[in-house]
């Protein structure tokens, strides 16, 4: 798959869940603010409105995200 068969929604979705996957765990949770700021790193602009709405799909469709506090 390519990045334009991805979307730029793909894109954004697949970036919060490897860097949730592989950045967090129980002992190292990551704000929001971070995780956008890491986003960032890989070329991905995230508006702290959207991020909800991401992390909420992912908690729906890939893997339980537990590690983040944003309630």
């Amino acid at each position: 798959m390519n990045k334009s068969t991805l979307g730029q929604y793909g894109k954004k979705l697949l970036t919060i869940a490897k860097i949730i996957y592989l950045d967090t765990d129980r002992d190292n949770p990551i704000k929001v603010k971070e995780l956008r700021e890491c986003a960032e790193q890989f070329g991905v602009t995230l508006p702290k409105s959207s991020v909800y709405r991401y992390i909420e799909t992912i908690n729906e469709n890939l893997f339980p995200v537990k590690n983040i506090p944003w309630h």
